[in-house]
């Protein structure tokens, strides 16, 4: 009886033990469970303007925005939005939905605008040259405008032809032939992809390159003129004689 009782004390033990340790599993569960769910982006940025009041709070920063704002994006279940990923993920949720920030005028304080309009507004402007080693944009989706001075002018315009292709309906790539520059309205993320291509093709044009580049040009002068003018809206109906 002694020895049965020794054992049954052992079994208890045991069981306390255990339930104990899967009470503090539990515990440690629904306390991350309860985190991630505190910061899950597709929680607290369900649309641009719930995210916007979150990045607001998180960053000190204030919006200026019309109805017209609207926009979802979703995440992963376990993508959280935090004070150091924020800024990237809010203009990324922007650009995803057609729109940018602007800087008002005033510290800290942004307006919201589609980005078709934003390319003409006060969009922060950052040159550089072939000498630059970085481009000094930040890892965000805001609009900005790199004027690049290149070290061999004649290669403005065909820079400026090779990376339209790259670029979305929505940014502006500019030779500017006085200046030898090329100008590019695009995202900060866009725009560092983009230096390094027009870099490398910041060259001394050859005579070939230079016969081939016209021949292209005609040809795509000729394609213009065979499509004709682009077609005017219609006017709007006559109203009936009184």
């Amino acid at each position: 009886m002694k020895f049965k009782g020794m054992k049954f004390n052992n079994v208890k033990f045991k069981s306390v033990v255990v339930g104990t340790l899967a009470s503090a599993l539990l515990a440690m569960t629904l306390i991350a469970n309860s985190h991630a769910a505190g910061n899950s982006f597709n929680e607290k940025c369900p649309d641009i303007q719930k995210c916007a009041d979150v990045v607001s709070a998180l960053l000190g920063q204030k919006y200026v925005y019309d109805a017209d704002v609207k926009g979802k994006a979703t995440g992963t279940p376990n993508l959280e939005i935090t004070k150091e990923n924020a800024e990237t993920l809010f203009t990324n949720l922007l650009f995803l939905n057609g729109f940018t920030r602007v800087p008002s005028g005033v510290a800290d304080t942004f307006q919201i605008v589609r980005q078709k309009d934003a390319r003409d507004s006060a969009i922060p402007v950052v040159r550089v040259d072939y000498n630059s080693k970085d481009m000094p944009l930040p890892d965000n989706w805001d609009l900005y405008t790199m004027i690049y001075k290149a070290k061999n002018p004649d290669s403005v315009e065909s820079t400026a032809r090779l990376i339209r292709s790259f670029m979305p309906p929505t940014s502006r790539v500019m030779s500017m032939d006085l200046s030898g520059s090329v100008s590019v309205t695009d995202s900060a993320m866009n725009i560092k992809k983009l230096f390094q291509l027009i870099r490398d093709n910041d060259q001394k044009p050859t005579a070939e390159m230079k016969k081939k580049w016209a021949i292209a040009e005609h040809e795509r002068m000729e394609r213009m003129d065979r499509q004709g003018p682009p077609p005017q809206p219609a006017a709007p109906p006559a109203k009936p004689a009184t």
